[in-house]
């Protein structure tokens, strides 16, 4: 016999669950464990692939907003979620790109950002 394509699609389709993780459930609100009681809690929302995440505050920022919009990539075992960040503070609006990378689960990384809107590592909240 050989090991074609249906060999093969059986064989991921039978042991593949051992090298892969599900896509991430983002939903939820999240915080920051570094600085627990002064970082903005997030409020994440996602619809498949779509996630949202809206935050405010900070620490000596009362009037800044920031709003979310990405997509999510889930690949073997980890998964990213790439988009837009645009934060507001009073008249003054700024947008950055924003990098999310999911390995652990309820465990989050970020990278990119605006002024007070980067928040290096999230947690979904217990």
């Amino acid at each position: 016999t050989s090991f074609g394509a249906e060999s093969r699609f059986d064989a991921v389709r039978r042991f593949g669950g051992f090298f892969y993780n599900d896509r991430p459930n983002l939903n939820g609100k999240w915080f920051s464990p570094d600085n627990p009681s002064s970082s903005p809690k997030w409020t994440v929302t996602q619809r498949l692939r779509a996630v949202t995440a809206d935050w405010s505050g900070g620490k000596g920022r009362k009037g800044l907003r920031c709003h979310f919009k990405g997509l999510l990539v889930t690949f073997d075992q980890s998964s990213v979620v790439v988009g837009i960040v645009t934060s507001t503070e009073g008249s003054k609006k700024s947008t950055a790109t924003m990098r999310w990378t999911i390995r652990i689960k309820d465990q989050l990384r970020s990278q990119g950002g605006t002024s007070g809107c980067a928040i290096p590592r999230m947690q979904r909240f217990p």
